[in-house]
């Protein structure tokens, strides 16, 4: 009894500290951090989704391109006031539109976005996988 017991106790002190960011980061009931945009993009040379927060934030955002051949990467920062949301913009250069283009099918967006409350300086996360169509 003993031996399951100290185990569970040391998983439950593990855990507290991260529920309760978790739960200051959501107070208001709405997420933190949400990206937005349809389930699907254009395969272009420019692609776009807005990024929205709830409350004052600082937002790390990583966006990655799962394709054939080597994935594409890409990472942007900034701070994002309530009901103003922040256009992320991605411009591919020739090559990698012509690959996009022969290759929407086998392709995702994998965007996270990382963000820390300004005011109490609790942090969330969100992310979202967009497909691609013609």
């Amino acid at each position: 009894m003993r031996r399951i017991l100290l185990p569970v106790i040391a998983v439950g002190l593990l855990l507290a500290p991260a529920a309760g960011r978790a739960a200051d980061a959501t107070t208001s009931g709405a997420p933190l951090v949400r990206i937005g945009g349809a389930p699907k993009l254009q395969a272009a040379k420019r692609l776009q989704f807005p990024v929205f927060c709830s409350r004052p934030c600082f937002v790390k955002v990583t966006s990655r391109f799962a394709w054939p051949g080597p994935d594409l990467v890409l990472t942007s920062a900034t701070t994002i006031q309530p009901g103003q949301p922040k256009v992320d913009r991605i411009t591919l250069n020739g090559p990698a539109t012509a690959h996009l283009k022969s290759n929407y099918r086998q392709s995702h967006l994998k965007v996270i976005a990382r963000a820390r409350n300004l005011e109490t300086n609790a942090h969330q996360n969100d992310v979202r996988i967009f497909g691609f169509h013609l």
